[in-house]
Parts: C-alpha cells; structure tokens; sequence
C-alpha cells in the first residue's frame, strides 16, 4: 500500500483497489464494511463504471492510520511478589485430594458399573456413573 496522499484522493500514485484488496488491506468483511459506511467510519466507494466499485488506497489508508491502537508511552512493570514461594510468577500447587464418592439423595453410596458399556460400545470410566437405563 503507498504512502498517504496529500489534500484529495486520485493522486498520481494512488490507485483504486477491488473488493478483495480491501479485505486483505482491512481484514473486514463486506458486511461490516457496509455498515461502517452507512455509520460514516468507513471510506465510500468510487463508481468506477456500472456494477464496479473501487475504494482508493489513499483513503483506505488514513483509515487504518485513523483507527490504529493508541499504545501506552512506557511499557508497565509488574512488581515482585514478597512471598518467597511465589516467585517467578508460579502459584503453589495444592496437593490433589480425592473427590468424594458420589451418593443419592437419600445418602447412600451410588455403585459404578465399570463394565457397561455405551451406545458405541465404550466403556465408562471408573470415576464415571453408567446411565444406560436398563438397555
């Protein structure tokens, strides 16, 4: 994509780009374009001839010029943490407990069936209850 060109568009080096040069430059779909445009943030077409339109590359980059992220000045630190365990950004693992035995309602112990097996033919894990109501 050239250089942005002063005062109007159609200067000597700025060319009118088809659909698919605007999406690869903008990334944006017809759609959105075509909202954006009735919204006034997106360039209008040029009726290049009937049927055909073009957008101008001048234009199409004052836009992303016009819409390009605002970054911060200096990047943010993060501070250390004080806790000698936490260092190097890590978390202390917990260690891993069993999960309780699942019961029904009334509390008694529900039986796993870890030799059912499913609709196609896999079995349930042993953690894993067998629902296959009587088939």
């Amino acid at each position: 994509m050239g250089a942005v060109t002063e005062g109007h568009p159609g200067g000597a080096d700025d060319r009118l780009l088809a659909w698919p040069a605007v999406h690869a430059v903008t990334g944006l779909s017809r759609t959105t374009a075509w909202r954006m445009q009735k919204a006034g943030d997106f360039p209008l077409p040029v009726l290049v001839s009937r049927g055909r339109v073009g957008w101008w590359e001048s234009e199409l980059a004052a836009w992303k010029l016009a819409r390009a992220p605002r970054r911060p000045a200096e990047p943010r630190l993060f501070e250390a943490s004080a806790d000698p365990e936490r260092q190097g950004g890590s978390r202390p693992v917990a260690p891993a407990s069993k999960a309780p035995a699942a019961t029904t309602p009334a509390g008694e112990p529900v039986q796993e069936n870890s030799a059912s097996v499913g609709r196609r033919g896999s079995k349930t894990s042993p953690g894993q209850i067998a629902f296959d109501f009587g088939s």
